[in-house]
């Protein structure tokens, strides 16, 4: 299924601070030129934009991040030494990216282990597929108007999280959101076009909030405190790969 899957600056010769509101006339309308600078505030993220661009050197305009559409940013997850990101503020101007990756790759500056800021991503609307395995994270309403992903991953953030901002992402055709300490699956009830859902490693005790997922084909349950499974006997029938039996 294709669907499924798992300012330092360098060598920037200038930069435009973005506008604020505070900065312009009530009346006044602010335009964006292709030609203004994408500003960094996190030397990793500018290095791999650049590599991703093909650009060492010079000024990143906003024309050249519109010419993206795909940015891996994901790391293996073992390595020491790995360059990590703490700010995703630049991807602001990346607005045609349909995949993200930042698996492994994304931290909180202060806490390793505390959650990080995701509001940027909410201004990606064009994203497809986001990933990100190994991120910290315990808001999801960021990711609320992302209505065109079709594939989401997000485990390990072992993080108590709340589904609800993901209810109306009703184009998700994959969902993987393993270890994130989740109870309540009611906001996956109208994901119809779901076909793989990998929830293994949460806290959930009902499933019946999957009931109605009969397009599912692949549904992953385990390492979750449920005792009945009952609820999901039609769904168990139409499916080819499955970790549960219903009794």
């Amino acid at each position: 299924m294709a669907a499924v899957l798992l300012f330092g600056t360098v060598g920037c010769a200038a930069s435009v601070a973005p506008v604020t509101p505070d900065d312009v006339a009530p009346d006044a309308t602010v335009t964006q030129s292709p030609s203004d600078v994408v500003v960094f505030d996190d030397a990793a993220l500018e290095a791999s934009i650049r590599e991703a661009l093909g650009k060492p050197e010079g000024d990143i305009t906003r024309a050249d991040a519109e010419t993206l559409t795909e940015l891996e940013l994901s790391q293996l997850g073992v390595e020491k030494d790995q360059p990590i990101i703490h700010s995703l503020s630049a991807l602001q101007y990346f607005t045609n990216l349909t995949y993200l990756g930042l698996g492994f790759a994304v931290q909180n500056a202060q806490n390793s282990q505390a959650p990080i800021d995701l509001s940027v991503i909410a201004n990606l609307t064009n994203l497809e597929s986001l990933q990100m395995a190994g991120v910290v994270v315990d808001d999801l309403s960021p990711l609320a108007k992302l209505d065109r992903l079709m594939s989401l991953t997000l485990y390990n953030g072992d993080q108590p999280l709340d589904l609800s901002p993901l209810s109306g992402l009703v184009n998700l055709v994959a969902l993987t959101l393993r270890n994130n300490k989740i109870t309540d699956l009611s906001p996956l009830a109208g994901m119809s076009n779901l076909r793989y859902l990998d929830l293994e490693g949460n806290q959930i005790t009902d499933v019946s909030p999957l009931a109605g997922l009969t397009g599912l084909e692949r549904l992953y349950l385990i390492d979750n405190p449920i005792t009945d499974f009952s609820p999901l006997a039609e769904v168990r029938s139409d499916l080819v790969e499955w970790d549960f039996e219903v009794k």
